[in-house]
């Protein structure tokens, strides 16, 4: 009787050791499925994401070589508030900045024109280099957290300042136009 006891035990101690196998087993191929896919969203979000911030350097680059930009009239503003409307949703602000770091317009928002920027690290370096410039996030003169994409203006070879968009970084970091295209697209 005890042979019968101690096989049943066995049998018991067996099914126990294989079901535990098998849940590790189970769960080890859920968690790297799981890592798998989130590895590949972070791609397509990252991909989408400088996909957007590609297209708004060209719209920059495209208004800093326009003569109204360059010298800023009332065209330039025109065009600036232009740059703002189609894009809204997670644009704060369209700016136009001088050689000397001073917030010459913006849009919509006009009440920060004439800040002094050059206590902004983006703007010391596009202003030295002379070349487009994504900020880190920061908060603007405006009050609101932002990213900031610069694009420097020139008259011939002469650096006259930049074009700008503030970016609300918040909203533009949680787009949901991202999630949707992110399910859109099978990488």
């Amino acid at each position: 009787m005890r042979k019968y006891y101690l096989v049943i035990f066995l049998f018991i101690l067996a099914l126990f050791v294989l079901l535990g196998w098998y849940m590790y087993s189970v769960r080890a191929l859920t968690l790297d499925n799981y890592k798998k896919e989130a590895y590949r969203d972070i791609n397509v979000i990252s991909f989408l994401v400088s996909e957007r911030i590609s297209e708004i350097f060209t719209q920059l680059k495209y208004a800093a070589s326009l003569p109204d930009i360059i010298d800023f009239n009332n065209n330039g503003r025109r065009i600036l508030n232009g740059l703002y409307n189609p894009a809204a949703s997670f644009f704060k602000a369209v700016s136009r900045i001088s050689s000397d770091m001073k917030l010459t317009y913006t849009f919509p928002d006009i009440s920060a024109i004439g800040s002094d920027l050059s206590g902004q690290e983006h703007n010391q370096i596009i202003s030295k280099d002379h070349l487009p410039i994504m900020s880190s996030p920061f908060t603007a003169v405006q009050g609101y957290r932002v990213v900031s994409l610069h694009y420097p203006v020139f008259s011939g070879k002469k650096y006259m300042g930049a074009v700008a968009v503030l970016l609300d970084f918040d909203k533009f970091s949680r787009s949901e136009e991202h999630t949707s295209e992110l399910q859109s697209h099978s990488f």
